[in-house]
């Protein structure tokens, strides 16, 4: 799931097809940051929900631990 940390080369995509492409595919997802060969595309679903919702589930736990320190505060 390419992103702004393409940009910075820093982008974490996986992806899954033949095994005759892995390798030329790896290259290009490479180029901007680092790349995951998975078995089937049920793991992409994984990968989706993890890279995508990530980020939020650590906002969401800064915003709380914020809302906390304020509280007691």
């Amino acid at each position: 799931m390419p992103n702004l940390a393409a940009k910075y080369s820093l982008s974490a995509t996986s992806f899954c097809g033949d095994k005759e492409i892995q390798n030329q595919a790896k290259k290009i997802l490479d180029s901007f940051g680092q790349s995951y060969y998975l078995e089937s595309e049920k793991e992409l679903d994984i990968a989706t929900a993890l890279g995508g919702s990530g980020p939020a589930f650590v906002a969401l736990m800064t915003e709380a631990l914020i809302d906390g320190a304020v509280q007691r505060a």
